[in-house]
């Protein structure tokens, strides 16, 4: 969870697939409709969404609140999620061996390969991504910077 500059916060709610926002004064509203067991969303500059589904591909929400899939190459998205840039993320992908980077369109660059079940990542202010997996019970730092995107 975490503010944004309207002073609202996100979340997950795995159990009814949407994804809800949450004000100060307490009330909830539902964001994104039609997800796919979501684990993790970013929050683009232009307030689309894109969301990591566990139970299968990526999502975009945008305009309105129901999602659209963007990508279905990844065997399952994790809850590692960062955003890349104004129309992109970077993306684990836990039930396989990668990190990628995904744009708003859906276009797929993986970015580094052989990590055992990746499932948490975070950005350093350098740009270096570092990646937690379970597989490996370690943590990986890849230099985003040297991938030809």
């Amino acid at each position: 969870m975490g503010w944004r500059r309207q002073k609202r916060y996100s979340r997950k709610e795995t159990v009814n697939e949407q994804h809800d926002r949450k004000t100060r004064d307490g009330k909830i509203d539902v964001v994104a409709e039609g997800l796919q067991t979501p684990v993790g969303a970013i929050e683009l500059p232009d307030g689309a969404l894109m969301v990591s589904n566990i139970a299968g591909g990526i999502s975009l929400v945008s305009g309105n609140i129901l999602a659209r899939s963007i990508n279905n190459d990844l065997a399952s998205p994790g809850p590692g999620i960062v955003r890349a840039g104004a129309d992109s993320v970077y993306i684990v992908d836990y039930g396989g061996t990668t990190v990628s980077h995904v744009d708003r369109n859906g276009k797929r660059t993986v970015i580094a390969d052989g990590l055992r079940s990746p499932v948490g990542m975070a950005l350093a202010p350098d740009g270096s991504l570092t990646v937690a997996t379970w597989g490996a019970n370690a943590a990986f730092r890849i230099d985003s910077s040297r991938t030809n995107l």
